[in-house]
């Protein structure tokens, strides 16, 4: 069969009830899909808290946290316990080629530096080896500032579908473009409706029946908090437009919010 890809955050990444994520991987279209998941999921069978998490990008993931990390306390001065150290063997070029290294995906230099890493739905947390971590810079464990070896950074799993996009550090959530697109057209379409412009005519004027934009411009009747919330990419991930129309929305804002997830 196909060789198995390696998946270097075996054995280092828990969930936050302490179970190991174990890596994992199916086949769909002819193509190997790996994962990390609990490892209660392996054994036990299902539970909703249980994690099933897309290896590539929970990989990714953690290189780039691992790199800005190392970019940020280097910038701060707070990598090295002796501040004057910095100077020493070229340590700048050495962090240069790491954090390049890690930001271009290396499986092996991931599976080095990583000791440990816990998940949790908020925060990830993750751990270095000092003596990896050192040498890559050409530093003796000791030189480290032996605050530099945690990293912490927020966490979010958002799901569409089956499919968990993940989220962590400063990098900003993505608005979900379906869901904007269909709130701008049922602003547009309650609008004309205001100015007395009948319905059937707001639909020819598009590609859709009557009931398709009768649905949508229910949109614009949404709290302003859950509003914003779309435009930002801050709603709850599992807050997708077909959710939103499958039932008449309530024009009762607090209500709103509670079915939609944001009470």
């Amino acid at each position: 069969g196909p060789k198995l890809q390696p998946a270097p955050l075996t054995g280092k990444l828990r969930d936050e009830t302490g179970d190991r994520l174990t890596p994992t991987h199916t086949r769909r279209h002819g193509r190997q899909l790996r994962y990390y998941v609990s490892n209660r999921l392996i054994s036990g069978g299902p539970d909703p808290r249980g994690w099933r998490l897309p290896a590539p990008a929970l990989e990714k993931l953690v290189a780039e946290l691992i790199a800005d990390h190392i970019e940020k306390r280097d910038r701060a001065h707070r990598l090295c316990s002796t501040p004057d150290l910095r100077g020493i063997n070229g340590i700048q070029r050495h962090l240069r080629a790491l954090t390049q290294h890690l930001k271009n995906g290396a499986p092996n230099l991931l599976e080095t530096l990583l000791s440990t890493g816990t998940l949790s739905s908020k925060a990830i947390t993750l751990t270095l080896v000092s003596e990896a971590f050192a040498a890559k810079l050409g530093l003796n464990p000791e030189d480290l500032d032996p605050a530099a070896l945690t990293i912490e950074a927020p966490f979010a799993l958002r799901r569409r579908g089956i499919e968990a996009r993940l989220i962590a550090g400063d990098h900003r959530p993505e608005p979900d473009q379906t869901l904007l697109r269909a709130l701008a057209h049922a602003h547009q379409w309650v609008d004309d409706l205001k100015q007395g412009k009948p319905l059937t005519r707001i639909a020819t004027a598009t590609p859709h029946s009557d009931s398709y934009v009768r649905t949508r411009a229910q949109l614009a009747f949404l709290s302003p908090k859950i509003q914003r919330a779309i435009l930002d990419g801050s709603q709850p991930a599992e807050l997708t437009l077909e959710r939103i129309i499958r039932k008449p929305i309530p024009l009762d804002w607090a209500l709103q919010e509670q079915i939609y997830g944001f009470a």
